[in-house]
């Protein structure tokens, strides 16, 4: 059986009612009406990422990598073809039985074999015409879905079919579901897995050991093909904690990433010998680090050493060598990052996620359109990550293709309104237009969505501190449970220096000076802190402990993610006496900012215009502040920060102070008229 695959999948059977009596009526007619119903059989499979296989005649057959797309597609089918029929004669009308069961299938690349395929065909023809009649185990997984209603048919025994199966028949099959809230839940899964392994027990289940062990991963859901290297339940066990790790993966959270590190590691447990468990635990590990304040040295032990498992388990593995360049990215080794994506591409070009990673690695070293050829693909690849959708918005925004970018925005989260990651991404771009009002009201509509989630809470607190609304940013600080003692200190040292509240910022920061260890985002705040209030002395003593390069003496290249760090350093460095030194990282700045376009986070806002004015350049400073202002950017807060008073002395400069001040009023009477509508 070699070249087999052994997997978990749905399987749905179709066939036309009344199929022989209508060919002796109209054999041509019927032929030709078939050849319509199995474009709309295709096309609602490709649409839920299911396959077709072993098709003959009237009678369809497909596979789908979980129940609830499999549903959908019976949904989407019966639904099309009662639109179909709408203007044909009743007596012609083609209408499809359907049946559908789950478990473990054995395929090739052709063709899917098992008791679950013999299963379906059997349960399509208890359905009436137009029906669809599931089985127990598929009925267990989707029976809580919104919109879907059932009727129990009792036991049924089969032809060739050891044991009984209860049938439950789709009452709503004709009504609109609204399946995109429709999600196949962990805990489903995991009875789903539970049922499997009873059914093991009573032999309904193929049995297979295989000679060679081939991974595989299609899109961004991993499959296991090969030999059994132990107990064939343990290995679908293992395949389902990993892919319900890897939709953890892409949720993008703390909580997801650890919810889908325990799956990975479950998976590890399981089945030892399959790699895509190590590799798994690598990418939730690398994840993890991208959320994390500072790099922990044993966690980057930890993902080294899962990469180095997986590709000492299988040294072809597309998917290890996508971890490794995930990794080398992190690291800011982009040479090597991209010779390991290329390779992960070439010996896995259907691995969705090795396309995402080198977009990300072509993003950072500037090739912004090469970035979003990859992440279209990534995105055809795996259709349903709304993680891939997410960084296409934001590729065509770097790009400065904003209505673009919006409309690819607003279009995935009324596709996947529960994916939190668009909400935060709109309302940065609309915070870095100046649209303030617009921004809180995306935050706004997310909270509820991740009420636990910090970064969330920081958007909405520095949102009305934007809209210069005082009394709403300190209700926000005071009254988010989400927010750690850290970002509580961050906001209230903003907030107080909008007020002019000094002598209480000097109370806030004196316990953390007490301590002995302090945290990089910490000693990163203070450094601002302490140059902003008049002690540069004091605070280059955090730069150089954290940016000890760029204090130093020798010539370095500006990290472009690093650009709001380099400017407070090298002001502190001017502050401090070391002009040579502050003036090569200014003009490094520069030249970084070049081939950027203007955005907030990884790109830059107005920090030319900080930049111009540091070397003395005022005329410069000015036009970037005319640019930057024509470009959105509103918030005086941007501008105003120790700018030199010489800046005063144009006309331009005062006119763009009122101008924004004028205009961030606006948004702030724009949200109060609007803060209880939906942003879409």
């Amino acid at each position: 059986m070699e070249g087999m695959s052994h997997r978990f999948a749905a399987v749905l059977a179709a066939d036309v009612a009344r199929y022989s009596r209508l060919m002796e009526s109209d054999g041509e007619g019927t032929v030709q009406a078939l050849k319509g119903c199995r474009d709309i059989f295709q096309r609602c499979v490709t649409e839920h990422h299911g396959r077709e296989f072993g098709s003959v005649g009237d009678s369809l057959m497909a596979e789908f990598p979980s129940p609830v797309e499999a549903i959908r597609a019976a949904h989407c089918i019966q639904r099309d073809f009662e639109l179909a029929n709408e203007k044909v004669a009743e007596e012609s009308r083609l209408e499809f039985r359907i049946g559908l069961h789950m478990g473990d299938v054995i395929s090739d690349s052709e063709d899917v074999f098992g008791d679950v395929v013999n299963t379906a065909a059997r349960l399509q023809e208890l359905a009436v015409s137009g029906g669809i009649v599931v089985s127990g185990l598929l009925h267990e997984q989707v029976k809580k879905e919104p919109g879907l209603t059932f009727r129990a048919l009792g036991q049924q025994y089969f032809k060739n079919i050891t044991e009984p199966v209860h049938a439950y028949e789709l009452e709503s099959s004709h009504t609109r579901v609204n399946w995109h809230r429709a999600r196949l839940t962990m805990g489903s899964y995991r009875s789903a897995l539970a049922a499997v392994l009873g059914v093991l027990a009573t032999g309904l289940l193929f049995v297979a050991y295989f000679e060679a062990r081939e991974p595989r991963a299609t899109g961004s859901i991993i499959e296991v093909r090969g030999p059994a290297h132990g107990p064939i339940a343990s290995q679908i066990l293992a395949h389902g904690e990993i892919t319900m790790g890897r939709r953890e993966l892409h949720r993008q959270t703390r909580e997801a990433l650890q919810r889908a590190l325990r799956h990975f590691e479950k998976a590890t447990d399981l089945d030892p010998d399959n790699p895509l468990g190590w590799v798994g635990i690598a990418d939730a590990l690398g994840r993890s680090l991208d959320l994390a304040d500072a790099t922990s040295e044993r966690v980057v032990v930890r993902r080294n050493a899962a990469i180095e498992k997986a590709l000492a388990l299988d040294p072809d593995s597309g998917e290890a060598y996508a971890a490794r360049a995930y990794m080398n990215f992190g690291d800011r080794q982009f040479v090597e990052a991209e010779m390991n994506a290329l390779q992960a591409i070439r010996l896995s070009p259907d691995y969705a996620d090795a396309h995402f990673v080198y977009s990300q690695i072509l993003y950072q070293l500037g090739r912004l359109e090469e970035a979003v050829a990859e992440i279209r693909e990534a995105n055809r690849l795996g259709p349903d990550v709304p993680l891939f959708m997410n960084l296409l918005g934001t590729y065509l925004w770097k790009q400065g293709r904003v209505e673009e970018a919006h409309k690819e925005l607003i279009g995935a989260v009324r596709e996947y309104p529960d994916f939190v990651g668009f909400y935060k991404t709109m309302s940065e771009q609309l915070t870095a237009l100046g649209r303030y009002g617009e921004a809180l009201l995306w935050i706004n509509a997310a909270v509820p969505l991740a009420p636990t989630d910090e970064h969330l809470q920081l958007q909405r607190c520095y949102s009305f501190m934007s809209l210069n609304d005082v009394p709403a940013a300190r209700r926000c600080i005071d009254g988010s449970e989400a927010l750690s003692e850290f970002s509580r200190l961050r906001l209230n040292i903003s907030l107080n220096r909008v007020t002019q509240n000094f002598d209480e910022n000097a109370r806030l920061i004196q316990p953390y000076l007490l301590r002995e260890n302090m945290t990089r985002g910490e000693k990163h705040l203070f450094g601002t802190y302490f140059l902003l209030y008049g002690a540069p002395e004091k605070a280059l003593e955090f730069w150089r402990e954290l940016e000890p390069e760029y204090c130093g003496a020798k010539n370095v290249q500006v990290d472009p993610r690093k650009l709001l760090t380099t400017y407070w350093v090298a002001a502190t460095l001017k502050a401090t006496g070391n002009v040579d030194r502050a003036n090569y990282l200014f003009n490094q700045m520069l030249r970084t900012m070049e081939s950027m376009h203007r955005t907030r986070g990884v790109g830059f806002g107005p920090w030319d215009i900080h930049v111009y004015a540091a070397l003395g350049e005022f005329d410069m400073a000015i036009d970037a502040a005319v640019k930057a202002h024509n470009e959105g950017y509103v918030d005086p807060a941007w501008w105003n920060m120790r700018m030199p008073m010489e800046l005063n002395d144009y006309p331009e400069w005062r006119m763009l102070i009122d101008e924004s001040l004028a205009r961030i009023e606006e948004q702030r009477r724009w949200y109060e008229e609007h803060k209880n509508d939906l942003p879409f």
